[in-house]
C-alpha cells in the first residue's frame, strides 16, 4: 500500500536554534517523510550576534546535503578603538587600522579577535562565502573601573576617616584633654 505524503514533498529540514551567552547553535534535520526516519543532522555552533544566523544556517544546510562551498571570498573589518590588535583564527595581523585583510580567503568559518589595553577583550566568528564580501564591524568596551578606582569607594572612606577623627576629638575632649594642647580638663556635670 502506497501513502501519500499529505505535504506533497519526500523531504523535509526541520531545526532550531540555541543560544548561550553570546554562542548560537543551529541544529538541523534532515527527514524522509515516507520512511518516517532522520536521515542527516548537523550542527553549527558560532560565536557572535544574531546577524550570524543566516550565514551559520547557510553552511550548515550545505554540510546537510553534502554540498561544500567552493572558492574564494573577502573580509571587511571596521573597529571603533584606534591600535587595537587583531588576529584571525588565532595568527596577528596587526594592530587597526593598519590590517590588510584584502587578500582572497577560502570560504568557511573563521575567528576574529581584537584587544586593546584598558578594553575587554572581543571575539567574534564570520563566514566567508564565496565571491562576497562579509562585513563585520567588532566594538571594543572601555573595562570598568576595579572598585578601588571608583568614585563611591573614595567617597566612603573619606566619610569613614572624617567620622573617625571627629570622633577621636569629640572623646578626647570629653576625658579631659584639649585637641589643640593634646591636655585639659573638661568638666560634665
Amino acid at each position: 500500500m502506497h501513502r501519500k505524503c499529505t505535504l506533497g514533498v519526500g523531504y523535509l529540514v526541520t531545526g532550531n536554534v540555541g543560544k548561550v551567552e553570546k554562542t548560537f547553535l543551529v541544529n538541523l534535520k534532515l527527514l524522509d517523510i515516507r520512511k518516517a526516519q532522520i536521515i542527516g543532522r548537523e550542527q553549527e555552533s558560532f560565536l557572535g550576534p544574531a546577524d550570524g544566523l543566516l550565514p551559520a544556517s547557510r553552511f550548515a544546510l550545505r554540510r546537510l546535503f553534502g554540498q561544500q562551498y567552493q572558492g574564494d571570498g573577502f573580509l571587511k573589518l571596521s573597529v571603533n578603538v584606534d591600535d587595537a590588535a587583531v588576529s584571525l583564527n588565532g595568527d596577528a595581523k596587526g594592530l587597526w587600522p593598519n590590517v590588510d585583510l584584502d587578500d582572497a580567503l577560502e570560504v568557511g568559518k573563521y575567528r576574529l579577535a581584537v584587544t586593546r589595553e584598558d578594553y575587554l577583550p572581543t571575539a567574534q566568528d564570520v563566514y566567508v562565502e564565496p565571491a562576497r564580501q562579509t562585513q563585520v564591524q567588532l566594538l571594543l568596551e572601555k573595562e570598568p573601573a576595579q572598585w578601588w578606582e571608583t568614585w563611591w569607594f573614595w567617597t566612603l572612606t573619606g566619610a569613614v576617616v572624617a567620622g573617625a577623627v571627629t570622633t577621636g576629638v569629640v572623646l578626647g575632649t570629653m576625658q579631659g584633654q584639649s585637641p589643640e594642647s593634646g591636655s585639659g580638663n573638661v568638666s560634665v556635670p
